[in-house]
């Protein structure tokens, strides 16, 4: 993903979450970032300014969940200026599975 940020802005965490958990409260963390090809295995990070993010998550993160059935997101925990925040970017919708991503 890309992200253009404000400077004063650290990257905290991040969450794969299914449609009925509360937004940056997701069951299964980020487990590695790379931050404009250099890896992070912990924060925060500094994302002040326009950044590549690339999120990994483990591959299986969906499977307990029924996940292909559900809607899921990534959640992106910033602090911006010392406030939190939370950035909500949807995955797939509902029932179909459809990929709401890249379309």
């Amino acid at each position: 993903m890309w992200l253009e940020a404000r400077n004063a802005t650290r990257l905290m965490n991040a969450h794969f979450t299914i449609d009925d958990e509360p937004a940056c409260g997701g069951h299964v963390p980020v487990q590695w970032v790379r931050v404009d090809r250099e890896l992070h295995r912990h924060g925060p990070v500094d994302v002040g300014g326009l950044h590549g993010l690339v999120l990994y998550f483990p591959l299986d993160a969906w499977f307990p969940h029924n996940g292909y059935w559900r809607d899921t997101f990534v959640d992106v925990e910033l602090e911006v200026e010392g406030k939190p925040r939370c950035v909500r970017t949807r995955l797939t919708r509902g029932a179909s599975g459809e990929e709401a991503v890249g379309q």
